[in-house]
């Protein structure tokens, strides 16, 4: 078993030592990110884009930070595990969305604690897990970290649990089944995570339906943009 944070092997860390007097640029300088595949997805492509023809094979992507003062950062969970045993997958998303969306090459080691246990993390060791959103392929592992702190926007909680009918189908209540035995963090537009300028998040205007789902930056000196319209990975800016 590697060591919490093996992801970020070979990285640099000068300058840093947990014993210094914390300073954002310190801080910055010895902040990990990296990406994990959390699962593929098959599907036509008007479900994303009204009238767009053809077909197209999704990636789904969790990321990892490794914060020096505040530990293991996780941005979003992916698909629950449910969905890669064929003998739950229809009862847990329903048999239509299944079949609409086509995980077929969806296993259980896509899955977001089969990813970390892969680098060494423990469900336990992850301190804060910041949603995008709570659709079926970000929020999909919710459950698998009760001693984190979720973070997510006041409206798009209250939206996923009473969502339009249009939207219901990609909002799995399943996903939702131990929210309120989770600790969550409501919150209301731009937020500085911790208040020291490390991980700004910010809400993301731009979406088509609503308002309410946001995005996440890094700021300066390692600068990156991630969210709901940034998938797959991480852009540098």
């Amino acid at each position: 078993m590697t060591r919490p944070g093996a992801l970020f092997e070979g990285a640099p860390t000068k300058g840093f030592q947990a014993s210094d007097p914390f300073t954002i640029e310190k801080a910055m300088k010895a902040m990990r990110m990296g990406a994990v595949n959390v699962g593929p997805l098959s599907c036509a492509k008007n479900l994303l884009v009204a009238f767009a023809p053809g077909h197209v094979e999704i990636p789904t992507t969790a990321a990892v930070i490794e914060h020096p003062k505040h530990g293991i950062v996780l941005w979003d969970t992916g698909i629950n595990e449910a969905i890669a045993d064929p003998e739950r997958a229809n009862e847990y998303w329903g048999a239509n969305v299944h079949a609409a969306f086509g995980p077929h090459a969806f296993t259980r080691e896509h899955v977001i604690d089969a990813q970390l246990d892969k680098l060494g993390i423990r469900p336990k060791d992850v301190r804060y897990v910041v949603y995008s959103h709570l659709h079926l392929d970000h929020a999909g592992g919710m459950s698998y970290f009760p001693d984190a702190t979720h973070v997510v926007q006041r409206e798009e909680l209250r939206y996923a649990l009473w969502p339009d009918p249009w939207t219901r189908p990609v909002y799995c209540q399943n996903d939702f089944s131990n929210i309120r035995k989770l600790k969550i963090l409501e919150i209301e537009g731009d937020l500085d995570l911790f208040d020291d300028g490390t991980i700004r998040l910010l809400k993301d205007s731009r979406t088509y339906d609503r308002p309410s789902v946001f995005g996440s930056q890094l700021i300066k000196p390692r600068s990156y943009l991630f969210g709901r319209r940034y998938r797959p990975s991480a852009r540098r800016i």
